[in-house]
């Protein structure tokens, strides 16, 4: 159980994320093997969400080539996404901040310098930066974003038999011959709502990506203004 109770205090949004899942999947009766399987499924989603930082929000909102000649998409997303080119401005200044030659990377320098300064705060008796301005920004979206696909699969399995989804029937055996059937049927009894209305899931979905990428944004914008703010 001390592995369990490192690994979720390391990881942000996972310990809400593994507090749900124990609500779905878990019995009153269950044995201490149902909790580890709890666990197993609560970090499947979240290494399986963490996907979306890379296909969905670098792809929106990751840093642009610093070039003369912008392509098509930087220029696009200057002009359609919100808040894309005060990310720029703001990565251009932790940037220069940072002495750094590109802003590939920049995120992780300022965080690694913010958590730096606050190891000399703790030192001191002061409050770190990070947990009181920028971790709950962070933790929230992260928590969020682990919700987008569960919402998505309840939405489309409540779907697929209008089309016919017997290609389902081997994942679904293959995970009961792993000990999972009979949680996931269990967790189907308390969800029976969303796939009654599959419309619920389908807003519980676009919400909570709209939630992670704003405030995943939020967050990126306050550690550059920071670090440059603290840096100066």
């Amino acid at each position: 159980m001390d592995v369990l109770e490192k690994r979720l205090e390391k990881t942000p949004g996972l310990v809400l994320l593994f507090a749900i899942s124990a609500v779905l999947l878990l019995e009153e009766s269950s044995e201490i093997a149902a909790t580890f399987r709890v666990f197993v499924v609560a970090w499947s989603l979240y290494a399986l969400s963490s996907t979306l930082d890379r296909i969905l929000f670098d792809a929106l909102y990751g840093p642009a080539p610093r070039d003369r000649n912008q392509s098509w998409w930087t220029s696009l997303r200057k002009i359609l996404l919100y808040s894309y080119r005060d990310l720029e401005t703001m990565r251009d200044r932790a940037k220069e901040t940072l002495r750094l030659e590109d802003v590939t990377g920049v995120y992780q320098r300022a965080k690694q310098r913010i958590l730096e300064k606050d190891e000399e705060r703790a030192k001191a008796g002061r409050e770190k930066v990070w947990q009181k301005e920028l971790a709950s920004s962070l933790f929230w979206s992260k928590f969020a974003r682990s919700l987008v696909l569960p919402s998505l699969l309840i939405l489309l399995v409540a779907k697929l038999p209008q089309f016919g989804w017997s290609w389902l029937v081997p994942i679904l055996d293959w995970l009961g011959h792993l000990g999972f059937g009979a949680d996931f049927a269990h967790a189907r009894e308390r969800l029976e709502i969303l796939f009654q209305h599959p419309a619920i899931a389908g807003i519980i979905c676009v919400v909570s990506l709209f939630i992670y990428v704003a405030l995943r944004i939020v967050h990126m914008q306050k550690l550059y203004c920071e670090v440059s703010k603290r840096s100066a």
